[in-house]
């Protein structure tokens, strides 16, 4: 069974910073959103470029393990046949994904 211990001192900080964040927000609702926004401006000046190498490198490592000797590795007993074919399996990937972003922007 897994236990969970909490530190005091990381759970009340976060609240604390979360909390102040909160009634900023709530309490000068126009300077919140000039101090948030030029905060979001500077990281994504400051660290977009990480941001687009991680992807790029996860996208390279993926690939790599896909067009490599691991890309045929069977994720089950050696006599296991696949549930669906092929095409199957991408139409059920094209819809999940449609359904998903279907469900997310319609509340836009």
């Amino acid at each position: 069974m897994l236990t969970s211990k909490m530190n005091p001192r990381v759970f009340w900080g976060a609240s604390a910073i979360a909390g102040g964040l909160l009634l900023l927000a709530l309490m000068a609702p126009a300077t919140s959103d000039l101090l948030f926004g030029r905060a979001q401006a500077w990281v994504v000046e400051t660290f977009g470029w990480f941001y687009v190498a991680s992807v790029a490198g996860f996208m390279l490592f993926v690939a790599a393990l896909a067009l490599g000797p691991t890309g045929r590795l069977k994720l089950g007993p050696d006599d296991a046949e696949p549930d669906f074919p092929y095409v199957s399996w991408l139409a059920m990937l094209f819809a999940a994904g449609m359904g998903i972003g279907l469900m997310y922007f319609a509340v836009a």
